[in-house]
């Protein structure tokens, strides 16, 4: 497997993993079980738009690797391009409505582009060291520590959450639902918030241990 194809699968592995405690911990909610379908497809949906949006971005780090050349503003700037044109999706599914989504876009364009960024540098970066290496551990050990590459991870999944809670304040429900979005919306984005502490600094344990 290349490098690349590597990097891809464990950012999906990740983000599915992490997609799956949420749905976990949300089944505890007494309001997310009552609209449980709409919340499920927007979930469903919207995990699968991040791991489309992070092999982009995963792939293009490399291209820039690959023509010797460093990240600039122009390339995140295509990367927040493409994000938006995925996003479109949820609008034909009817997941999320238009206008509401265009009321949260000046929320969501600094937190995309915090993301686009931080994923492009460091994995610029990381592909970089893993020149002339074969093991991921050891090109990850040159560039970060276990606590550093836990804040990396937490601060991604945190970042992912941000994006998911203005997705969903822009949810298309129908009927009574409107009046428990805001609530669930929270609700949502505090499991996220959790899982993903607990998830990263277990990732980064798994990924160091075996350097160790």
């Amino acid at each position: 497997m290349d490098k690349v194809t590597l990097l891809c699968d464990m950012h999906k592995l990740m983000l599915e993993e992490f997609d799956q405690r949420v749905r976990g911990a949300l089944r505890y909610s007494f309001l997310i079980r009552i609209m449980q379908r709409p919340v499920q497809d927007f979930l469903t949906i919207n995990i699968s738009n991040e791991i489309v949006k992070g092999r982009h971005i995963i792939e293009h780090a490399a291209d820039l690797v690959k023509a010797g050349t460093f990240p600039t503003r122009q390339d995140i700037q295509h990367l927040l391009d493409m994000s938006r044109d995925i996003d479109q999706a949820m609008l034909k599914q009817g997941i999320v409505s238009p206008a509401r989504l265009s009321s949260q876009l000046p929320l969501l364009e600094p937190i995309r582009r915090q993301y686009a960024q931080s994923l492009l540098n460091e994995t610029h970066q990381l592909l970089c060291q893993w020149q002339g290496m074969t093991c991921l551990r050891n090109a990850l050990a040159l560039q970060y520590d276990v606590p550093q590459f836990s804040k990396l991870l937490y601060d991604m999944l945190h970042l992912y959450g941000l994006q998911t809670r203005l997705l969903c304040q822009a949810l298309h429900l129908p009927g009574f639902y409107i009046l428990v979005r805001e609530s669930n919306c929270q609700t949502i984005y505090l499991a996220m918030d959790a899982v993903a502490r607990q998830l990263a600094s277990e990732l980064a344990a798994r990924l160091f241990r075996s350097h160790a």
